[in-house]
């Protein structure tokens, strides 16, 4: 087995198999991964926004006309229940899509090392898609290691705590998280495996509307 098999602690036959069966395997053209949407109730924005209509995480719709400035970061400091890694995590996303990538969505391993497996997807390749779409976008192997990703940047996080952090800021709505598993694929029977690797798009209205000030009064004591 690979180091990948044993991170990921699937069973040797299943690994076989998946290797052996591209029928049976996740994120292929056939049966790619399909997304959350992006537009959908979030958790805590429904605990903390007064207003109704930014509960589905569409901040575009405040979008400040003709303002350039960047409101990510007032957004993400003012977001009460953010604890201080998940705010360093969340800004580090924003970061790299605004000066280093230019790219609104990134795939991520969230193991300590890049992946290149055939447990998964087609020819070291993932395909993932959208509801209602026919087609599917691809994602060459291997899938960046988030862990080091940060670690370069001098920011110190265990890889368990990222899949909390980032599924907190998914139910903010200041990305949409989607995780790598048979429970977001075309056809959703087939063998379950932890692939620890996820979709994420950033929220391009938390960059662009102010929302500070739609948060509900948190009281002091």
């Amino acid at each position: 087995m690979s180091s990948y098999d044993n991170l990921i602690k699937i069973a040797p036959q299943l690994a076989t198999e998946l290797k052996e069966d591209i029928s049976k395997r996740i994120g292929t053209k056939k049966n790619y991964i399909v997304l959350n949407p992006k537009y959908s109730e979030r958790k805590l924005l429904l605990k903390w926004m007064a207003n109704k209509d930014i509960r589905k995480a569409d901040f575009a719709k405040f979008q400040q006309v003709g303002d350039e400035n960047n409101y990510h970061i007032l957004n993400l400091l003012s977001a009460p229940e953010l604890s201080y890694d998940t705010l360093k995590l969340g800004l580090f996303l924003f970061h790299r899509v605004i000066h280093k990538d230019y790219t609104w969505h990134f795939v991520f391993s969230l193991l300590n090392q890049d992946i290149r497996s055939s447990v998964f997807g087609e020819d070291r390749t993932l395909y993932i898609g959208k509801h209602g779409l026919k087609s599917s976008e691809s994602y060459r192997m291997p899938i960046k290691c988030l862990p080091e990703l940060l670690e370069k940047h001098k920011i110190a996080m265990q890889s368990d705590d990222l899949l909390p952090m980032l599924q907190t800021l998914h139910d903010f709505g200041f990305i949409t998280l989607t995780p790598i598993d048979a429970q977001h694929c075309i056809n959703t029977n087939l063998p379950t495996i932890d692939t620890k690797c996820v979709h994420i798009d950033i929220n391009r209205g938390a960059i662009t509307a102010k929302i500070n000030g739609r948060w509900k009064l948190q009281r002091q004591y």
